[in-house]
């Protein structure tokens, strides 16, 4: 399993440099030699004007909307829902009021030698350890081999670098600085052995970050109010807190450094390695294949002319999971569209929540990676929003439950903020499927009573009020999108084009309404309910395919104004969802493939409309669609095309934005298992340049764990452990595999069409075998 990155120069930039974090704080690591850069982070440093802004009453505007798009009106419809339902910013000629995340600082440490070589900078996703390692003279004591090696510990949530030049004496300096902001004036002092620097954001968010030294040997010495030396050290410890106050809460409490001591350091690294290989070493994959022996950078390069290096994909598999702990650990927020890493105090789109795909896709890969601790962090943003989004859902629509909008900050306000993109009702139903899957992998029925059921029944609810039936018995959603995408037939002027019963809108009322269904009927409650959703879902609009044999994106065939538009939205029945499957509706997913494999050719003939994260998106319908080749043929291309030197995702010009980094990795997810309906499919996507490979700990829908194997692109041996007393069923066309217990045992099954299906007990695991 390949699993470090490395290099032989320092970052050119802050995107070329190695993140760390443990969620609530994050550094970038640059890897300079005599003046190192770690680019500072706490994830609840947003600006704070807006985090009591409301919502205005709206919903007397609904009924004339509604009356111009059901006549076809769209223009005008269009025009009429954004002034109601749209908000400021986007299109709007004013400014938005999503509040931006906002850079702690930079920790600066300066080391006195002279010209360095043999320069080494790595990051081990295998332990989280980033160590950067050169040669240099260090006046008449001759060369020296200096290291450093930053983590941010998660289990002291504290960031730590340790300095050390083969034991000998180290002479060096710290330094805390932040981009000039007239908006936020420094405070900054020494303490000691330390420094500290203070500040307030836009909004009344004071922060404090401090650093302190700890020597072995040598001594401290104060520079100026915001430099610390020290002089004859064997070793060093540098350590770093932030600490950020709102809503009662003490930065400076929070922001304390305790102590330490440089001879300490090999058992804090081994306890920070120890606790994270609880959660990244529960799953593995690995193809086999022999180690690349090159820089990353040489590695991308290699790639880019056209070669080959299929370890590069175990390598990216392994940075989403590093990035998604490192994001999420010890975090109370989710990661947002950078991560918890952002150097600028303007960053693109405000380093905001995106809930038309971006959000989500961040947490895609946390239930079948062994991740799903990490997922409480995005349920509590979901739950922030809940009492707002009830008030926004009846001041804008009239509506019982919760509205929630297109793109957010971390203050729980349900408040539209993009006009000509913001009048769209799916966010909250496309959340509601990750508390699904989140009881549907693990089966805590705790949870899904406490947590995931009161939020389906919130969106159920928005959903029960919505709607509008027409003549046929209908039910009707007016207004509707297909983020973020439009079409000729409505004016051009309006980045977002509205109309009835969008595709996606559809898919999402499906996927939140059955999974409503089964929640009240797992828990035994809501009868009535049950029969309500029910009857909704039968009386949803169908999905449709066009005269061109593509899914309609819309409900009608409207012409589209960019066909190589990067979003797919009306594909979310096919992934993430599972209402298109090929045994269930297999005319609807030929549909699906022509239209995915329309929109990847236009954007291929145009060379314009892809980005990461759409490319790691059609990646996992590929794989979904069965078609491994083609999605692995897409993951090439975001890492080729779409990654920095240390791999981190880019979105078009060059802004680091992360859900590219988890979504691919959920690409080669779903090429290796995939689950929906609780069937096991083994290998469903594999691609012919992997033919053989192993994967440990990958988790399945029903509670089920997997280990497998595979040889000349077959299965050899798989073995699954249970989380209940249930069956198993497993997807098995040939009729080949056989089931025993792990001492060899033979176990009963029966055969359902092209199914195994098998009981298990809790705790028991089951190997499968080709006959």
């Amino acid at each position: 399993m390949d699993t470090k990155l490395w290099m032989r120069t320092p970052a050119a930039e802050w995107a070329e440099g190695y993140p760390i974090g443990n969620g609530r704080l994050a550094a970038m690591v640059m890897g300079t030699c005599k003046r190192e850069r770690l680019a500072l982070n706490h994830e609840w440093l947003w600006e704070g004007t807006n985090r009591f802004r409301d919502v205005q009453e709206a919903a007397h505007l609904l009924p004339r909307v509604r009356e111009l798009l059901l006549a076809g009106d769209y223009s005008e419809g269009t025009r009429l829902a954004n002034e109601a339902f749209g908000g400021p910013g986007g299109t709007s000629g004013t400014p938005n009021r999503v509040d931006p995340y906002q850079p702690a600082g930079d920790l600066y440490l300066e080391l006195d030698h002279g010209q360095h070589w043999d320069y080494r900078r790595e990051l081990d996703l295998f332990t989280a350890v980033t160590t950067v390692s050169f040669t240099a003279y260090q006046g008449k004591d001759g060369a020296r081999r200096f290291t450093r090696t930053s983590i941010v510990h998660l289990t002291r949530d504290v960031i730590m670098v340790h300095l050390g030049a083969e034991g000998q004496p180290l002479t060096g300096a710290i330094t805390l600085d932040r981009l000039f902001s007239p908006a936020c004036p420094l405070g900054r002092r020494t303490t000691g052995d330390g420094l500290r620097m203070t500040g307030v954001v836009p909004g009344d968010i004071p922060f404090v970050v401090n650093a302190r030294v700890f020597v072995e040997g040598g001594e401290l010495c104060r520079v100026d109010d915001a430099k610390l030396g020290f002089a004859g050290a064997t070793s060093a410890l540098v350590v770093a807190n932030i600490g950020v106050g709102f809503d009662g809460r003490d930065p400076v409490a929070e922001a304390m450094v305790p102590d330490f001591a440089p001879r300490d350091w090999p058992e804090l690294l081994a306890e920070h390695i120890a606790e994270y290989q609880r959660h990244f070493g529960s799953m593995s994959f690995s193809l086999g294949m022999p180690g690349v022996d090159l820089p990353t950078d040489q590695r991308l390069e290699r790639v880019r002319a056209g070669g080959a290096d299929d370890t590069l994909a175990e390598l990216y598999f392994s940075q989403g999971r590093y990035l998604l702990c490192s994001s999420s650990a010890r975090g109370s927020l989710p990661a947002s569209l950078q991560g918890k890493w952002n150097e600028d105090l303007c960053p693109p789109w405000d380093s905001d929540y995106h809930a038309d795909i971006n959000l989500e896709m961040n947490y895609w890969i946390a239930e079948p990676t062994g991740l799903q601790r990490y997922t409480d962090a995005l349920f509590q943003l979901f739950e922030r929003f809940v009492p707002h989004g009830r008030e926004a859902a009846r001041k804008l629509y009239g509506c019982e439950g919760i509205w929630l909008p297109i793109q957010s900050d971390p203050w729980g306000r349900a408040t539209p903020e993009s006009y000509g993109w913001a009048v769209w009702i799916g966010a909250a139903a496309w959340y509601a499927q990750h508390l699904w899957w989140h009881y549907e992998y693990g089966l805590d029925q705790d949870f899904l009573r406490d947590r995931a059921y009161p939020f389906l029944k919130e969106v159920a609810a928005f959903y029960e009020s919505y709607v509008v039936e027409d003549e046929t018995g209908t039910l009707q959603f007016v207004p509707s999108q297909s983020p973020e995408n439009h079409f000729i037939e409505c004016d051009a002027r309006f980045p977002v084009s509205l109309c009835v019963s969008a595709t996606m809108d559809v898919m999402l009322a499906w996927d939140c309404l059955t999974h409503a269904v089964k929640a009240a009927q797992i828990l035994g409650v809501d009868a009535d309910k049950q029969v309500q959703w029910q009857e909704m879902l039968r009386r949803l609009p169908p999905l449709r395919i066009g005269a061109d044999g593509r899914l309609m994106e819309w409900n009608q065939e409207f012409t589209e104004r960019e066909p190589q538009h990067r979003h797919i939205s009306h594909l979310v029945g096919l992934f993430p969802g599972e209402q298109i499957t090929a045994e269930g509706t297999p005319e609807l997913f030929a549909a699906a493939r022509k239209s995915l494999d329309a929109r990847v050719a236009a954007q291929e003939a145009t060379g314009a409309g892809d980005t990461g994260w759409c490319l790691a998106w059609y990646a996992c319908c590929y794989a979904r669609l069965g078609d491994g080749d083609r999605a692995l043929a897409i993951l090439d291309k975001l890492m080729s095309k779409f990654t920095t030197n240390s791999l981190l995702d880019m979105h078009p010009p060059r802004f680091f934005q992360i859900d590219g980094n988890f979504g691919g990795a959920m690409a080669i997810v779903e090429m290796l298992l995939q689950s929906q309906g609780e069937v096991l499919r083994l290998l469903p996507a594999l691609p012919s340049r992997w033919p053989s490979g192993q994967v440990r700990g990958m988790r399945a829908r029903g509670g089920f764990t997997v280990d497998f194997a595979w040889k000349d692109g077959a299965l050899t041996r798989a073995e699954v452990r249970s989380l209940s007393e249930r069956d198993c069923t497993v997807y098995d066309p040939p009729g080949r595999l056989t089931v025993r217990t792990d001492d060899g045992q033979d176990v009963a099954a029966r055969r359902d069409g092209d199914r195994l299906v098998f009981a298990t007990r809790p705790g028991a695991s089951y190997v499968l075998t080709p006959a």
